[in-house]
């Protein structure tokens, strides 16, 4: 199973960054990125889609709590930039 619907890059806006393009591949091209997961319209199983997607797309680890947790989509990109040096192998 695909951890991320069909679809191309164009629901994220240029320039944006790969998180804020794989929150809005797995919440829709129109879920906010200044709110929770959660508000945006995420529950545990698209959690769980999302964090296999940035395992896969940006080699960091992620836990399911970090995603459920963080206040916005910038929130969580700062909790994977202090993981950063944890990627995977």
């Amino acid at each position: 199973m695909d951890a991320l619907p069909a679809g191309d890059d164009r629901s994220a806006p240029q320039g944006q960054s790969t998180l804020a393009s794989l929150w809005k591949r797995v919440l829709g091209p129109d879920a906010p990125l200044d709110v929770s997961f959660i508000s945006a319209g995420g529950e545990s199983l698209a959690a769980i889609r999302l964090v296999a997607a940035i395992e896969a797309v940006l080699g960091i680890r992620v836990r399911v709590r970090d995603v459920l947790q963080a206040s916005d989509c910038q929130a969580l990109d700062n909790v994977l930039r202090g993981r950063s040096a944890l990627k995977l192998s």
